[in-house]
Order: C-alpha cells, then sequence, then structure tokens
C-alpha cells in the first residue's frame, strides 16, 4: 500500500493537470471506497486469508489514499489566489496553518471515536481472543464509517469549480486588480467576471476588500505612534 501511495502521488500530477483536481479526485476517492468493500467482502466471505487477494485489495486502496492526499496540497495555492481576490493579502501561511491542523485534529478525533466504538463493542486492550461483536464492529468503521465520509467528499467535490482554465482566469483578473490597486470593472469581460463570482462566491463590486472580510485589514489607518521608514545612511552620507 505505501509503496502504490508513492506511484499514485506521482500518477495525480498529470490527472489534475488535465482533468482538474475535483475529478481527479472523485477518481480516487471511488478507488479507496472500492477497496474499503472489498476488505469487507472477503472478510465476510472466508477470503480474508488469501494473501494474493489481500495484496490487490490493498494495492487499490494504496492508490486512492495516495491520491487523496495529493489533492488538498494541490489546491492548496489555488485557495490563497481565491482569497487574494477578496481580501487584497496574500494569507498562504495562514491555509497551510489551517490545513495542517485540520488534518491533525481530523486524525485524533476519529482515534478517539474508534477507541470509543470499540469499547462500547466490548474490546479489551491485551487480550488475544475478543467477543464476535468486536470484529463486526471493526468491519463496521472500516467499510461503513470510511465509506460515508469518502461519500461526504465525493458529493463536496461536485461543486468545486476551480481548475487550470478558470483559475488562470482568476490569475489574470487579479493581476489587473493588483496593479491598479482597485477594481477594473471596464477591463473585464461578462464571461471572466462570471466566472471570477463564481469562484468566489461575492459580487464583483465587493471584491478586492471592498466587503466585510478585507476592509478592515485594507483600510486599517496608520498607528499615531508608528515612525515612518527611514533609509539606512550610506557611507558618503555619513562621512557629511
Amino acid at each position: 500500500m505505501a509503496i502504490l501511495q508513492f506511484v499514485a502521488v506521482i500518477g495525480m500530477i498529470p490527472l489534475c493537470i488535465r482533468f482538474g483536481p475535483a475529478p481527479s479526485y472523485r477518481l480516487v476517492v471511488s478507488l479507496f471506497g472500492l477497496s474499503v468493500v472489498a476488505y469487507s467482502v472477503l472478510w465476510y466471505a472466508g477470503l480474508s486469508d488469501i494473501y494474493a487477494l489481500l495484496l490487490l485489495v490493498s494495492a487499490i486502496a494504496g492508490l486512492g489514499r495516495g491520491g487523496i492526499n495529493y489533492v488538498p496540497w494541490n489546491i492548496y495555492t489555488y485557495i490563497a489566489d481565491v482569497d487574494e481576490t477578496i481580501t487584497a493579502q496574500r494569507s498562504e501561511g495562514i491555509f497551510a496553518g489551517i490545513m495542517t491542523l485540520t488534518r491533525k485534529a481530523s486524525q485524533a478525533g476519529a482515534v478517539m471515536l474508534v477507541g470509543i466504538v470499540l469499547q462500547l463493542s466490548g474490546f479489551v486492550s491485551g487480550q488475544s481472543q475478543q467477543a464476535p461483536e468486536v470484529a463486526n464492529t471493526i468491519m463496521a468503521v472500516l467499510s461503513v464509517g470510511t465509506v460515508i465520509v469518502l461519500a461526504i467528499g465525493f458529493f463536496i467535490s461536485l461543486r468545486f469549480k476551480l481548475n487550470l482554465e478558470t483559475h488562470g482566469v482568476l490569475a489574470a483578473e487579479t493581476r489587473k486588480i493588483r496593479d491598479a490597486n482597485r477594481l477594473v470593472p471596464e477591463q473585464i469581460t461578462p464571461e471572466n467576471k462570471a466566472i471570477v463570482e463564481m469562484l468566489t462566491g461575492m459580487k464583483y463590486e465587493y471584491l478586492w476588500g471592498n466587503n466585510n472580510i478585507g476592509y478592515l485589514n485594507r483600510h486599517k489607518p496608520a498607528r499615531v505612534n508608528e515612525r515612518p521608514y527611514l533609509p539606512l545612511p550610506t557611507p558618503d552620507s555619513e562621512r557629511r
């Protein structure tokens, strides 16, 4: 599984470029979901001791899991560009912190939740023989719980419209606004305006800090005691 995850990351690069992150994400989610269901089928069919089948299913799971891990970091930089169009600020560090915090918190929460569910099912730590209900609970968590979470991500991705084409339009329009330091409605076409509004979720007139998200930061007055920047003296000025 670990080897195929590495292969999946390499394969996801051209997939995301050609088809976009959302379709690529749906592909790997489907692969991982199928592998999870296959694990359950092997267990309940009494075939879980066949090493070749487990190896095949684990390979498919590795492809899916590697792709799932790649997609969020692929779209991470695009999201920062969308945020700049809304707030007139660059916030890559904030988004990186949020992504890391969310990933670690969700992993910790999942481990805690699974531990609680196993304890309720009668699991006893350190015991070689567990009750039959424990095995059924483990399979339910692995199959049903995982498929539900994957399905949520799958349906959310259907509303994700950011790809290379739409991001290119957004980047070009943001560049115009950045150069003028204001909105330039006279320079945007109706088609590009519709794309920018779709990606940001706001009317064009409310972008670039003209909203209750980025207004305070953009129009924050200078502090009263703030001293202006003074350049360092050159050697000639020091002698004078």
